[in-house]
């Protein structure tokens, strides 16, 4: 839905979710479907200008999304390509609508059929103006010429990062193994499992790296860390909108059999922590592999998914001070969705329904339909269709291994009041001796100390981590018997 759904990745909301999906996938829309060979000549004399390699970033609130372009000329016509790697988008076919002495306006569509545009004025060197989505409209640049990539410190205080990389079957998944410094005699490890939406390794939210704060704090207590770019993010392959839940575990037990390989890490000491999404496949993973020694659930459901995204709705309207009404609708609207999904049905017969839920965005009748659009493609995804359907109780009923869960007394995306509970009685009916779960004040989904847990809050607040996390974890960890 336009709202998120316990997702890490809300700093996404330009081009949210938009990997370059397989025909089965991707709604019909003119500019998605036109071959890149194929594009509309561009109009205007200084349409040439454009050729070679362009980047630059959309400005997010206070975060930057990165986009690369590469223009091609042939036979007259000039056409573009787009990427935008941190969700996954590449080769994305941009249309050069006009290159003149006004200006140049760029165009293409998302595939869930959604137009882009790109307006700004061309200087020599420099690309500038306004990105537009529906009804957002945000700042844009490009820069001509490669994107030089900045290299990152990879040793900090207490820790030392290593890039890495393995494989899944034909998938290549790139990442970060951060070790204490100085090394430990082969310390712990865990494996970071992002939360839903296409993330990178350091699962970053309106400039807030999760992951890689998480990593470091965590090698400073002697806990060594990988974490990785989700399948068809950043540097790893594969097609991100084609898989599910149940395809992200498998990259994940990729990881541990990588890990198996290393000497600098202690394979027997292994385990998982998830956040949000990755608090429902560290249970899947660690009931199919024994070697898992332990699991942390950060911000992890206890709920049924349908359940989940209903509570989802009514604590983030809340939070945000939506009318009463509003939510009640927006629950109606989405039971129903739910509903037909449950019986392999599309949502052809609900899109008046999903239409009222656009309120004031929509001006126009067209707008209302491309949301529309929006939103039947996004839930009709595999992704979605497997995940709204799926109940962690049953697999959460089978973990044997040691379990932490960790949850924010202000998250409103996984209510920890609803959750936690259940995360417990599961556990429990699992007869699983080493279980501990805790709820911290004052912390929202994102693992922020917070003020409201609003969603809108999260770019307004510091880019730090509640303290309390790395400190639980670490203290639960090396409490274990076999991490003494």
């Amino acid at each position: 839905m336009h709202r998120p759904i316990w997702s890490s990745s809300l700093v996404l909301l330009c081009l949210v979710a938009c990997a370059t999906p397989s025909s089965s996938t991707a709604p019909p829309s003119a500019a998605a479907s036109t071959p890149e060979s194929s594009v509309a000549n561009a109009s205007g004399s200084r349409a040439s200008e454009l050729r070679g390699p362009w980047h630059g970033a959309i400005e997010v609130r206070e975060q930057k999304l990165l986009i690369d372009v590469v223009f091609t000329e042939a036979n007259g016509a000039v056409q573009g390509a787009l990427d935008v790697r941190q969700q996954g988008l590449r080769g994305l076919p941009l249309e050069v609508l006009r290159a003149d002495a006004q200006g140049v306006t760029l165009q293409s569509a998302l595939p869930t059929g959604q137009a882009i545009r790109f307006e700004g004025t061309l200087a020599p060197d420099r690309i500038t103006g306004t990105f537009q989505q529906g009804q957002a409209k945000l700042p844009f640049s490009l820069a001509r010429g490669e994107r030089v990539v900045e290299a990152r410190p990879t040793r900090g205080d207490g820790y030392e990062d290593l890039e890495v990389s393995f494989e899944n079957g034909a998938i290549h998944l790139a990442g970060t193994l951060t070790i204490p410094s100085p090394a430990a005699a082969r310390p712990p490890v865990a494996i970071l499992i992002t939360g839903s939406g296409p993330q990178d390794r350091n699962e970053e939210v309106f400039g807030l790296r999760v992951f890689e704060l998480l990593a470091q704090a965590l090698a400073r207590d002697g806990i060594a860390t990988l974490r990785f770019d989700d399948r068809g993010v950043g540097q790893s392959t594969g097609d991100f909108l084609a898989a599910t839940t149940a395809d992200f575990a498998t990259d994940v037990e990729a990881a541990i059999r990588f890990l198996q390989t290393r000497t600098d890490v202690d394979p027997t000491r292994l385990g998982l922590i998830g956040h949000s999404e990755g608090g429902l496949i560290a249970p899947m993973v660690a009931v199919r592999n024994p070697s898992v020694a332990f699991i942390v659930l950060l911000a992890g459901p206890g709920q049924p998914m349908d359940a989940l995204l209903l509570s989802q709705i009514d604590r983030i309207g809340r939070a945000e001070g939506h009318p009463a009404e509003q939510t009640r609708r927006e629950q109606e609207v989405t039971s129903q969705a739910l509903a037909l999904l449950r019986q392999g049905k599309d949502l052809s017969t609900l899109e008046g329904a999903l239409g009222s839920l656009c309120g004031e965005r929509c001006t126009t009748r067209e707008a209302t339909a491309a949301f529309v659009k929006s939103e039947r493609w996004q839930m009709e995804t595999p992704w979605f269709r497997f995940l709204s359907a799926y109940d962690p109780q049953p697999t959460l009923r089978k973990v044997r291994c040691p379990v932490l869960a960790l949850g924010g007394n202000l998250d409103t995306q996984v209510p920890s009041d609803l959750n936690l509970p259940l995360l417990r009685r599961a556990l429990a009916e699992a007869k699983n001796p080493s279980v501990a779960v805790e709820e911290i004040p004052r912390m929202n989904h994102v693992l922020q100390a917070a003020k409201t847990g609003a969603v809108s809050e999260y770019a307004t607040l510091p880019k730090t981590l509640e303290p309390a996390v790395a400190r639980r974890i670490g203290a639960w960890l090396h409490a274990l018997p076999a991490a003494r």
